[in-house]
């Protein structure tokens, strides 16, 4: 605000900064400058002249402070780069990036995560701040791009960048679909042999030695298949061994020995389906284990023919 006093008119005009008032180019005017004044030209610092004119034609001026006129979005965030590897077990991603660049005021950032490296599809995590690298709210089974926007104090904005990699979200563990043996329908006996194959919903890695125990008692370690979806316990029939209609013992009867992981991190669940439902060994199959010899009558009696 400029104050004036002793004098007839005030006119005033808006000259760029380090410009003398008498020396300024234009003219000036009654009105108090807008910011729509067409003397602020490109972005820069301008200040006002303040003209003063008393009744005798006597002339002074001042100026007023700075006011920085910038119509220039800033410069765009680069090298935009995702720090979480793929699977990525997280709801939350980090990034990190250099920073943009502004000449006349310092910036902020918009960050969210896209489905797309234009930053417009199926965007999550928006927020702001003086330079975020945290971007949470992803879904699972998606894959983002980190997005960034430079913002300036007056509110100009770069475009939103997209990151050079990506991130795919895997926020579940395995789970059990169903088990069956490689094993044909039929009897089997002591001393015969199959696999117990397991299936997970996605490829599963195992830390120590997984178990299953069957119907009959019988307790199988696991024998191959670390890091598929499809693991194997090798079983060989032992006597005492039986089971009308085979299948595991419980939905509980996998135990993991250690861990039982994703290629995520994230620990499978190991509740096997229900004992006799969609999904078992004995829906899957007809297999009967019998371990037990025939039984032979107490009284055997020979009759002696004759010749």
């Amino acid at each position: 605000n400029l104050l004036t006093d002793g004098h007839v008119t005030a006119e005033y005009l808006v000259i760029p900064d380090g410009t003398n008032c008498e020396a300024a180019a234009g003219s000036f005017s009654g009105g108090i400058p807008l910011s729509n004044d067409g003397n602020f030209g490109a972005s820069g610092d301008y200040r006002v002249c303040l003209k003063l004119t008393d009744a005798m034609g006597n002339e002074g001026f001042d100026v007023s402070s700075i006011i920085t006129f910038d119509e220039i979005d800033p410069g765009p965030a680069a090298n935009i780069m995702i720090g979480d590897s793929s699977p990525h077990s997280s709801t939350t991603l980090a990034m990190d990036y250099t920073e943009g660049s502004d000449d006349y005021s310092g910036v902020t950032y918009n960050v969210k995560a896209c489905e797309d490296l234009g930053c417009s599809s199926n965007c999550v995590g928006d927020s702001s701040g003086l330079k975020p690298i945290n971007i949470s709210g992803l879904n699972d089974n998606t894959t983002y791009f980190a997005c960034v926007q430079t913002v300036d104090e007056r509110g100009n904005q770069s475009d939103f960048v997209g990151s050079i990699n990506t991130v795919t979200t895997d926020l579940g563990g395995p789970q059990v679909n169903s088990v069956h043996a490689t094993a044909s329908d039929g009897a089997y006996k002591s001393g015969d042999s199959m696999d117990i194959v397991v299936t997970f919903s996605e490829a599963a890695y195992a830390s120590g030695t997984a178990t299953l125990t069957l119907d009959n008692g019988a307790v199988l370690n696991y024998s191959g298949g670390d890091g598929t979806a499809t693991w194997s316990f090798a079983y060989t029939v032992a006597g005492g061994q039986t089971s009308a209609d085979l299948d595991y013992a419980s939905i509980s009867a996998l135990t993991a020995g250690g861990s039982v992981k994703d290629d995520a991190g994230n620990d499978a669940t190991l509740t096997l389906p229900a004992v006799g439902s969609a999904g078992s060994i004995s829906f899957n199959q007809d297999i009967i284990i019998d371990t037990t010899s025939p039984s032979v009558a107490s009284d055997v009696a020979i009759d002696q023919g004759n010749n």
